[in-house]
């Protein structure tokens, strides 16, 4: 049977950032996980806070101040647990990381750029990809007068819809210009090639494929300050594509999030997960965990349908309800894995909202497992449920990461907080 320090359930952002983290403290570490995590369905972005939690629609502009004063609304938030010194060492740390593999991420955290999306609206987010980062829309950070910005789509690929886009944005610049453009898709890529968005992202790591690209926006452009593009621009080699692109046309280029499966997502993952293979890890994909043998108050072993995992410590990152990581029948929710106590904000059997687009949120979203100081699991009566397990990402309670846009954060600062209590006790 083999034997880690530390067995991370859970591929994704937050399951990958803890495995580094132990992996950075010494520990060996491997990453189980039927699947690589709902990231692939984000936009690619670290959303820190993007909204104040509460019944109100308070808009953050410093996500790090908003979350100093996280504590006094809500003691019990992830971040209010962490504390701040941790919140601001996992952002440190995970921008570290992310110099290592070669992709770019802007932002400290301290303002929330505001990027467009694929409708035609704008999100705040903390920390963006090189290749987003221009089509910012808070005139506060870019220091620029509004402008002339052409938004372009590719025949052939459904997911966006350029008109869309210049028309929602139009009502939120005021003094721009917006124009929409298509491009025709088969001047760039082989007929049928954009139905996959991971397909075409991989055409355009070619420099052939970005040349073409190139000649094609050639063909559009007219002066704009700005083109922006759905984001496809390439998957490993990404930087290559947006700066060739940038420096011959003498504009400024970004990518504006799709419609899952998401490229830049896909590109994040795979720098995390080539990171934890580089240590010495590994990420065993494919292999939902069928069993857990608990003894006396600590978690001994997981196993697979295939396989044994024993170790010192666990770490459990398998999310909600999107990986199963809690499960919802009429009678209540549970968490299936090792039956931990599920705290919901509302009675068990009646978590049903008929504001399905409430302001506060629904609900159900903030549902998950409550945790003590260093991450652990705990009963409602403060007791911990299991010594050597912690808990990370979208299954922690008390937080609600589509209404306050924090998901990616809670997923890094959680990540690296359950991997260094875990260091800690080993």
């Amino acid at each position: 049977m083999p034997s880690y320090d530390v067995v991370v359930v859970g591929g994704g952002v937050a399951g990958l950032v803890a495995a580094l983290t132990a992996q950075s403290m010494g520990l060996r570490a491997t990453v189980v996980t039927k699947g690589e995590g709902s990231f692939l369905l984000s936009s690619g972005c670290i959303d820190l806070l993007g909204n104040m939690p509460g019944n109100g629609a308070a808009p953050v502009q410093d996500p790090m101040e908003a979350i100093r004063s996280l504590p006094q609304h809500n003691p019990d938030h992830p971040y209010a647990k962490a504390g701040m010194e941790s919140v601001e060492e996992a952002i440190s740390f995970f921008r570290e990381l992310i110099s290592r593999t070669g992709l770019s991420y802007q932002g400290n955290g301290r303002r929330n750029f505001r990027i467009p999306t694929a409708a035609g609206t704008v999100r705040p987010t903390a920390l963006v990809p090189r290749n987003m980062e221009d089509g910012d829309l808070d005139p506060d950070r870019s220091g620029h007068e509004p402008e002339n910005i052409l938004i372009v789509g590719f025949e052939g690929y459904r997911d966006f819809y350029p008109e869309l886009v210049a028309k929602g944005l139009s009502h939120l610049r005021p003094g721009a210009s917006f124009r929409s453009a298509w491009l025709h898709g088969d001047h760039v890529f082989p007929p049928g090639l954009l139905n996959s968005a991971l397909s075409a992202a991989r055409m355009l790591d070619e420099e052939e494929s970005v040349r073409k690209l190139l000649g094609a926006l050639s063909g559009l452009y007219r002066g704009e300050g700005h083109i922006g593009l759905p984001a496809l621009l390439g998957l490993r080699e990404s930087g290559r594509c947006h700066e060739i692109l940038s420096r011959e046309l003498g504009t400024r280029i970004f990518e504006i999030p799709t419609l899952p499966p998401s490229v830049p997502g896909r590109r994040l993952v795979d720098a995390l997960k080539g990171l934890v293979f580089l240590q010495g890890g590994f990420v065993e994909e494919g292999f939902p965990v069928v069993h857990a043998e608990t003894r006396n108050g600590r978690l001994i072993s997981i196993r697979t349908r295939n396989k044994e995992y024993a170790a010192r410590a666990f770490i459990l990152a398998v999310g909600t309800f999107f990986g199963m990581g809690l499960v919802a029948d009429r009678s209540g929710i549970c968490e299936p894995l090792l039956g931990l106590p599920v705290w919901a904000p509302f009675a068990q059997g009646s978590g049903f909202s008929k504001d399905f687009l409430s302001p506060s949120g629904h609900p159900i979203a903030s549902a998950g497992i409550e945790i003590d100081s260093t991450f652990r699991p705990i009963q409602r009566d403060g007791r911990c449920v299991c010594e050597n397990l912690r808990i990370a990402g979208d299954l922690l309670a008390h937080h609600n990461p589509y209404r306050e846009k924090s998901g990616g954060g809670v997923a890094v600062v959680s990540g690296y907080v359950a991997a260094k209590m875990t260091a800690r006790m080993l």
